[in-house]
């Protein structure tokens, strides 16, 4: 069991270390990955969508899909933003990293949705992520930002790059301190 709430903490320490660092990469911030405070311009805003914003089941469907091993990652490329046939290995390893760690049944809830400030059409959500294995105990929350895809939502490039990246980054690095677990 020990072992167990080592990977979870592990994950979400990773979680927690790895977004600060890519909100610094790349010329555009994306809320999903930064925790800065918000900065007060007038000029910065992005217009609100007329659009209703999506029900918080409707985002966590596409964390639950990511995480579903019975289904190929080549049949969830579409869930993320610009993914393509290349990704399909790297979201297999996302859900199997959760199956191998015994965090499966994931547990997840979307709170605090709201339009992006930088993206139009795009939301935020903080997610709290948790096994429903009781062994594990708590969970994390994270924030995560979501576009609109045909139709429906995926996950931000920049949201499931820290997704996907993970199991590179447990091995061989050091683990941080572990977030303070929510529950």
């Amino acid at each position: 069991m020990r072992q167990r709430s080592t990977a979870l903490a592990l994950l979400a320490a990773a979680l927690f270390a790895v977004a600060p660092g890519l909100a610094a990469c790349g010329s555009t911030s994306h809320p999903a990955a930064s925790v800065s405070a918000p900065t007060t311009t007038a000029s910065a805003a992005a217009p609100v969508p007329a659009a209703p914003l999506p029900p918080p089941e409707v985002l966590t469907d596409v964390l639950y899909k990511l995480a579903d091993t019975s289904v190929p990652g080549a049949q969830k490329i579409n869930l993320i933003e610009g993914a393509s046939a290349d990704s399909a290995a790297q979201i297999d390893k996302f859900g199997k990293a959760l199956q191998d760690n015994q965090y499966t049944p994931l547990g997840l809830t979307a709170e605090n949705i709201a339009w992006s400030d930088t993206d139009p059409g795009s939301v935020t959500a903080d997610v709290t992520v948790h096994s429903e294995n009781p062994a594990l105990g708590g969970g994390f929350t994270f924030p995560m930002e979501f576009r609109p895809f045909q139709g429906g939502w995926q996950l931000s490039r920049t949201t499931a790059n820290i997704l996907l990246t993970l199991g590179q980054n447990q091995t061989s690095t050091p683990a941080p301190a572990a977030p303070t677990p929510t529950g």
